[in-house]
């Protein structure tokens, strides 16, 4: 038990962290999408939204990771079935705002992208880590550090993407020490 359990949270750890890194790639585009379906710059931290967003990104990933450990190592489900799967969820989710929003199907083509890049191409990262979770196994404090790092620098970019009413908060000013915004 004590190595399903290791195996388990390293795989969260990697798979979200992946996800995260992954996400920056194309969040600017994501981001403005949303705000041009609400036709106003989107702010995370200044509505109901930012408290959903900061359970939702280190949580929600985390049950998604346990449903594909599920999936792929205890029920043994193929990639190649896993992947279509997967990108159909992800699918099933952004084509929300495109049925709920007036306008929202003008945004296919980014909400299609991540459909695809977050639900299909990011599970490639299984065989990565099929591959080296005899090294990852002895470092999970350190897989838990860079998850939530990951997670922190999502949220900063999101933050600072509309900085109205972000000044004072905590993880905009550490980043900002940082001069993330340079890097990112």
């Amino acid at each position: 038990m004590r190595y399903a359990l290791k195996h388990f949270l390293a795989f969260m750890f990697f798979m979200v962290t992946i996800q995260m890194i992954q996400y920056l790639f194309y969040m600017d585009a994501y981001i403005n999408a949303f705000s041009r379906i609400s036709n106003q710059k989107l702010n995370f931290s200044t509505s109901y939204k930012s408290v959903f967003w900061q359970i939702a990104l280190p949580t929600g990933y985390l049950i998604i990771c346990a449903y594909l450990y599920i999936l792929y190592y205890i029920y043994s489900v193929p990639l190649r079935l896993l992947i279509p799967f997967n990108m159909l969820q992800y699918m099933m989710w952004d084509a929300c705002p495109i049925f709920m929003i007036d306008n929202a199907y003008k945004e296919w083509a980014i909400l299609l992208t991540d459909s695809v890049f977050a639900g299909g191409v990011w599970l490639l990262a299984i065989p990565v880590f099929n591959k080296y979770y005899p090294v990852m196994k002895h470092h999970i404090p350190l897989l838990f550090a860079i998850y939530c790092i990951s997670i922190m620098i999502v949220l900063y970019k999101a933050y600072i993407y509309n900085r109205k009413g972000n000044e004072n908060n905590p993880l905009v000013r550490i980043g900002d020490k940082l001069h993330l915004d340079r890097i990112l």
